[in-house]
């Protein structure tokens, strides 16, 4: 068990993580961040379609 330890604790990072207050992000604003995805893919879509690199938008 003390293996374990000393081997989470060597790797451990030195900032704190952030993920719980990711996650409050993500939950808050799913609605937001859906439709975003969408215009996204559509532009990737209509690009593809078009021979359109990101450059060249």
């Amino acid at each position: 068990m003390t293996n374990i330890i000393i081997n989470l604790k060597r790797y451990q990072s030195a900032t704190p993580s952030r993920w719980r207050e990711k996650a409050i992000y993500r939950q808050e604003n799913k609605e937001w961040l859906r439709y975003s995805q969408h215009v996204a893919m559509l532009m990737l879509d209509k690009m593809e379609l078009l021979h359109m690199s990101t450059t060249q938008l």
